[in-house]
């Protein structure tokens, strides 16, 4: 089993330096973890902070098993139960691990020790299929109930069949592009991040790249899953081009020269994004793409965007919702953020 005593033994092993784990830094603002009794414990913290509930949920390893090994990482990831977890695993949830073949299967059974209500299902099996158009057919063919994550593109595939589900989960994160001054000057006057804020269509970038069921524009950076730091009567800024524009002349910024960009002292409102497209493709479980605003002329052709589409801003927020994992989006070409009158 496991107990009070395994949780603040975890936490001990995590905070050796001679173990180097990736959660160490969950002792970030930790002051010390404490059992009350086998199955209490408190934590206790140095200062509050936004990252408090994530800084407890780190996975407990069971001292009985792991206390001799614990001394150093080999001597952890080497360990016998790691190796092979099947049938040797000790958990405290409703599953445990059955069978592990590395690269091909995971199967997980009823754990008879759980402090929870037995699992409805007999067993639950892991497949690795790396395949992305082998985990389709094995689902059109019903030899699959679940496939994760599931490409925008292939959703699509199975919009109107009836034997297909998709379920959408809310996921934590969201993208953005951050208006920086120290870079580009214009952006550190906050009349002219409005201003930008207010020339992007949100809801026509969404529909027109097909995600409009898979995102939600935000009024701020928390995702409706914190509902306790969520207030929902903040909206994302409205599309009002006209309104950007009269600010940016405020500002001094006008197409002086009639070439279709804002400038002001002779210098052009236009500025490279930080990191390439190409770079932010390679990151998974993000959406992609450039950044490109149009603030369409008075009697000009009133496309509102070119080939590149907009991912966000500190006030062009989407809120990811991923297909049984995340939603994806092929990105567009460009590099560079444009402000045209």
């Amino acid at each position: 089993p496991v107990r009070a005593a395994d949780v603040v033994f975890t936490y001990d092993v995590i905070r050796r330096p001679e173990v180097a784990s990736p959660l160490g830094d969950s002792w970030e603002s930790l002051d010390s973890v404490v059992a009350l009794d086998e199955r209490r414990v408190t934590f206790f913290f140095e200062r509050q902070n936004p990252r408090m509930l994530f800084q407890t949920s780190v996975g407990i390893i069971p001292a009985h098993i792991f206390e001799s090994s614990a001394g150093d990482k080999a001597s952890l990831v080497s360990h016998p139960t790691v190796i092979d977890p099947g049938g040797n695993l000790v958990v405290n949830g409703p599953f445990q691990v059955a069978e592990w073949r590395p690269g091909e299967r995971l199967v997980l059974a009823p754990n008879p020790r759980a402090f929870t209500a037995s699992p409805r299902v007999e067993q639950v099996v892991f497949r690795i299929i790396p395949e992305e158009v082998t985990r389709l057919i094995e689902l059109k063919n019903g030899d699959l109930d679940v496939i994760n994550p599931l490409d925008l593109e292939a959703a699509q595939q199975f919009q109107g069949d009836d034997d297909v589900r998709i379920e959408t989960i809310e996921q934590r994160f969201y993208d953005y592009v951050a208006w920086n001054g120290a870079k580009f000057e214009a952006f550190n006057d906050p009349e002219v991040r409005r201003a930008l804020s207010l020339a992007i269509d949100r809801v026509a970038i969404l529909e027109g790249i097909g995600i409009a069921d898979y995102t939600t524009p935000a009024g701020g950076p928390y995702p409706p899953i914190f509902f306790k730091l969520t207030d929902d009567s903040l909206a994302h800024d409205p599309y009002l081009p006209d309104s950007a524009r009269a600010i940016l002349a405020e500002r001094g910024w006008i197409d002086n020269d009639g070439d279709g960009v804002l400038d002001r002292e002779g210098r052009l409102c236009h500025h490279p994004l930080a990191k390439p497209v190409a770079a932010l493709a390679d990151e998974p479980a993000r959406l992609k793409c450039a950044l490109h605003v149009t603030i369409p002329l008075p009697g000009a052709n009133k496309a509102l965007l070119s080939t590149a589409v907009a991912i966000g801003n500190m006030a062009l927020v989407l809120r990811l919702r991923g297909l049984y994992g995340v939603a994806s989006c092929k990105s567009t070409s460009g590099t560079h953020l444009e402000i045209c009158g």
